[in-house]
């Protein structure tokens, strides 16, 4: 049960932000970047030559062959895109302070979380007021993880925290999309201006309103993880209060 729940979370909290990453990078691109645009692109990159060389090239040719191989380095390249999401989004939620952050439980449960904090300050020692008030959810979830023997409390722990990983990647990769496919529009713009000498407005507001559609899931999901964090805060609290 307990690798199950793992599994669960690297599936949802890891790999499904990594993969979701990769994949609308690769979609964003070919539906952004025009075909004329890529074939001034594709005469400038460097590797073309080789490929065109050389295509036996033997460890492409090998990687191919082998769908197995193939589906390993997918897993293991989302996987590791994942990670790295988890580590940037973190560091770049903490950037933005709201006052919404600094709750840690819902309104009707702020006599648990002062009891808890006790508890935690008397038993544990810890010095709960020298901590950054954003991040206290953590000393609850790790603390109710540690002390609960009840199996149903850390499989809805682990899932919360799936969740508020979930939510606090997406809302980074949306943000990644945003400023990624500004940058494709840009080199698109240069292309067309100076090589191929055309330019379509519908084009141009298509894209535009794909941009604002990625800000707007972007603060969709970080409101979401705000919602998720503070709903595990809530329920680490409620596990304390009960041991």
């Amino acid at each position: 049960m307990q690798k199950l729940e793992e599994f669960l979370y690297d599936l949802i909290g890891v790999f499904i932000p990594g993969f979701f990453m990769l994949s609308s990078l690769w979609l964003t691109t070919i539906s952004v970047v025009k075909i004329e645009v890529f074939n001034v692109l594709y005469e400038w990159m460097p590797f073309r030559y080789v490929l065109l060389s050389r295509p036996e090239y033997p460890v492409i040719k090998a990687v191919m062959s082998q769908k197995s191989l193939l589906f390993l380095m997918v897993i293991i390249v989302c996987y590791t895109t994942g990670m790295l999401l988890t580590s940037v989004s973190a560091r770049s939620v903490k950037k933005k302070k709201l006052r919404s952050d600094m709750e840690m439980v819902y309104k009707e449960n702020k006599k648990l979380q002062y009891k808890v904090e006790a508890m935690l300050r008397n038993e544990q020692k810890i010095q709960l007021q020298h901590k950054d008030l954003r991040n206290r959810w953590i000393i609850f979830y790790r603390w109710a993880n540690i002390k609960s023997q009840n199996k149903e409390h850390k499989s809805s722990l682990m899932i919360l925290l799936s969740k508020v990983i979930l939510s606090r990647s997406l809302f980074y990769v949306f943000k990644i999309l945003a400023v990624y496919t500004a940058f494709l529009l840009a080199i698109t713009a240069l292309l067309q201006f100076f090589y191929l000498h055309n330019n379509e407005l519908l084009y141009y507001l298509l894209m535009f309103v794909y941009i604002t559609f990625c800000c707007i899931m972007s603060k969709f999901f970080l409101k979401g993880y705000r919602e998720a964090r503070l709903k595990l805060s809530n329920e680490a609290v409620l596990i304390l209060s009960e041991v």
